[in-house]
């Protein structure tokens, strides 16, 4: 397989798949390929509420209260620069973006000294 074997297998899976799956949310990770086939991460998380619980959503939850973060932010949408930004996660292994927060459907990441600043000024 190459890398449009690969490239086409992932869209194949994602339809297949969609976005939802038993009450799980479905998320296609790293593709790793080879000449007789590939590999594919997948993930499923549980859905509480209509929201995916996420590895990500889960360590905000656990390391807001050891930061200047609040709980109650997370997926509390802010208004800022003209652009509205939505907290939806923390990667506890990055050490200066740690924040996962969303705007216009792409995920971008801030740093918890800028997110507190933003959030702050907003309140």
């Amino acid at each position: 397989m190459d890398r449009q074997g690969a490239k086409h297998m992932r869209a194949s899976l994602e339809d297949k798949l969609g976005k939802e799956f038993n009450g799980h949310e479905v998320s296609l990770g790293r593709i790793t390929f080879d000449d007789n086939g590939c590999t594919v991460k997948l993930t499923l998380s549980r859905m509480v509420d209509g929201i995916a619980e996420t590895p990500e959503r889960i360590a905000y939850k656990e390391y807001a209260s050891y930061t200047d973060l609040k709980e109650e932010w997370l997926d509390k949408p802010v208004t800022w620069a003209g652009s509205r930004y939505t907290i939806r996660g923390y990667n506890h292994k990055a050490r200066k973006y740690p924040i996962k927060v969303e705007k216009d459907g792409k995920m971008y990441k801030f740093s918890t000294k800028h997110i507190t600043s933003i959030y702050s000024a907003s309140a």
